[in-house]
């Protein structure tokens, strides 16, 4: 009787632990651009969504599937650190667009389109997909309107920024400005 106990206790601590442990996996960070820190569940979710994307075109890519989320988030945190430079108020009009654009679409079923072409749900995919699209397209006519070239900003930013990935068997490459496997 009393081992069963000791096991039932043991079997109880290990599960509460592999709870946790599972909880905080989603905290991890994954990378970290300018001191600004991405956790793992949202790499989890970009990296999914491109699984997904790829199987439903049934197109191939000899492309790390880890690098490429990696640099999407990566690109997701420049956009942010650009329009901060230049213009707080472009996320503003990035959400505006992103709402206009769906109310405007009768019989749209955007949770049912997401998740089955991205495997994410609706709030994700305007956070992951809709809105850094969103702040690409108001960012360019930015500096088409300011007559400034959106491409040196680019450069200049992924020329300084301190880009750290802590994501095992992979490095930021200072020289070519991408992740790669190690």
């Amino acid at each position: 009787m009393f081992k069963g106990k000791k096991i039932l206790i043991y079997t109880v601590i290990l599960a509460v632990f592999v709870a946790l442990a599972f909880a905080a996996l989603k905290f991890v960070p994954v990378l970290s651009v300018e001191g600004k820190k991405v956790n793992y569940s949202k790499f989890l979710k970009i990296k999914n969504a491109l699984d997904q994307s790829f199987s439903i075109s049934k197109s191939s890519t000899s492309e790390d599937l880890n690098a490429v989320a990696m640099m999407n988030l990566v690109e997701q945190e420049f956009l942010d650190i650009l329009i901060d430079n230049v213009d707080r108020n472009l996320v503003m009009k990035a959400q505006g667009l992103v709402e206009e654009a769906i109310q405007k679409t009768p019989n749209l079923s955007l949770n049912e389109a997401s998740e089955k072409l991205y495997g994410l749900n609706s709030e994700d995919f305007k956070q992951l997909v809709l809105l850094p699209q969103a702040k690409r397209d108001i960012l360019e006519n930015y500096f088409k309107e300011k007559n400034r070239d959106i491409l040196q900003s680019w450069a200049s930013l992924y020329g300084t920024a301190s880009v750290k990935v802590y994501y095992p068997g992979y490095y930021w490459d200072t020289t070519e400005y991408i992740i790669k496997k190690k």
